[in-house]
């Protein structure tokens, strides 16, 4: 028995027809994909806020110190300090990073200890000495305990610009991606979608870009990190 052999004409047929239906399929699933890790970075950011809500209420309700020796004040820099005091709440320095995080951070291993302190995927801005702060953006409230407004952000994805090293920005079309230096750049005009941040009140939801204003992060060099600020 002969076995029928395609033509030229129905192979191309048959490619046209999975090239459609992988460009209708493609992007549905990547976008089920981005949400996906936009849901494992709440979570993340949900466990960052109740390990640090468990350190406050066994240390009279405050939130732990964010500063490293020194008295470094950097977002997104951990110090020692910040180190021992957490290690045993957190369980896992993996979820100090988002998802999308390709960074140095503690938790992949990349960041060793610098004057003191390591980076880390997100940016904790409570218990923060913000006066000490400098550069460019906004000054702004910092939670010292969980007494403090409950519309505080204590946690937040790290969008970041600064005049010496180029923009991340964790969430975009194509994940992480790195924008231009300059402390003044917008980061949605350069790909950036937004980022999640968790309040003091235990609410952690997802913020367009456009809704953010950059605040002062450091208080050794000008970086400017970006969340959304109570209103």
């Amino acid at each position: 028995m002969s076995l029928k052999k395609f033509t030229l004409l129905e192979l191309l047929i048959v490619i046209a027809i999975i090239a459609i239906l992988a460009s209708l399929l493609l992007p549905s699933l990547y976008k089920a994909r981005k949400l996906s890790k936009r849901a494992v970075c709440m979570s993340n950011l949900k466990q960052c806020y109740m390990s640090t809500v468990s350190y406050a209420k066994d240390n009279n309700n405050r939130l732990v110190p964010s500063e490293g020796v020194h008295e470094f004040q950097n977002a997104a820099w951990i110090g020692k300090t910040f180190i021992n005091n957490m290690e045993k709440y957190l369980g896992s320095w993996e979820v100090t990073d988002c998802p999308n995080w390709t960074q140095t951070s503690k938790a992949n291993g990349m960041s060793s200890e610098y004057n003191g302190v390591y980076m880390i995927g997100y940016v904790y801005i409570g218990g923060i000495k913000t006066n000490e702060l400098i550069g460019g953006g906004q000054n702004w409230d910092a939670a010292d305990t969980l007494m403090d407004d409950a519309n505080l952000v204590i946690w937040a994805d790290r969008i970041q610009q600064a005049a010496d090293w180029k923009g991340i920005y964790p969430h975009s079309e194509k994940g992480l991606i790195r924008g231009p230096k300059g402390a003044g750049i917008n980061p949605a005009q350069n790909g950036s979608d937004g980022g999640n941040q968790a309040s003091l009140n235990g609410s952690v939801h997802w913020v367009n870009q456009k809704n953010m204003t950059g605040q002062k992060g450091n208080s050794y060099v000008s970086i400017t990190y970006f969340w959304e600020l109570p209103n």
